[in-house]
């Protein structure tokens, strides 16, 4: 018996299920809504064991049978009417599963540039503290490499890190 190392997501929908949905929800109604005309009548009655029977046949033997009228179907434009109603909803709601989708990725996208912005923000001010707590011109790295700045280019490095702050750190 081979196990699954992974638990399968039963939340989320297999793909294609959405299409199919939607594929089964159309042909429902274009059934629901296109004419069906039964040839001759339509009976009703109730037999011995009290069951109400429809059938296009009438009752055997003496049965009493009420025979049913159906209505007429609808004109074809009537049916057109409502098949491109549906076709439209239908667009309207795959339009708005799109936007759905987009906001998302946005809001996803603005989540993950606040957290890069906050990461950038901390090594600002870590880079600031380094530059004012060790005021000479040599610094480790955080590789673990000594880099020597002249007065000039220290003073640029701190200058920078406080550019830095400003920006990443509102």
């Amino acid at each position: 018996m081979i196990e699954r190392s992974q638990p399968t997501d039963t939340t989320r929908p297999r793909p294609g299920t959405r299409t199919r949905t939607l594929a089964f929800a159309l042909a429902c109604a274009w059934l629901a809504a296109t004419p069906c005309q039964a040839k001759g009548e339509l009976y009703r009655w109730v037999d011995e064991s009290g069951t109400t029977v429809y059938s296009q046949r009438p009752p055997p033997g003496t049965t009493p049978a009420k025979p049913i009228k159906l209505d007429p179907p609808p004109p074809a434009a009537q049916v057109e009417q409502a098949d491109e109603r549906l076709r439209g909803q239908a667009e309207r709601d795959a339009d708005q599963r799109a936007q759905q989708a987009r906001d998302a990725a946005e809001e996803r996208q603005k989540a993950a540039d606040q957290v890069a912005r906050q990461a950038a923000c901390a090594a600002a001010r870590r880079n600031l503290e380094a530059f004012e707590k060790h005021g000479n011109e040599r610094l480790q790295t955080a590789e673990g490499k000594i880099v020597t700045f002249s007065k000039d280019e220290l003073a640029s490095q701190k200058a920078e890190a406080q550019k830095q702050i400003k920006e990443y750190c509102k």
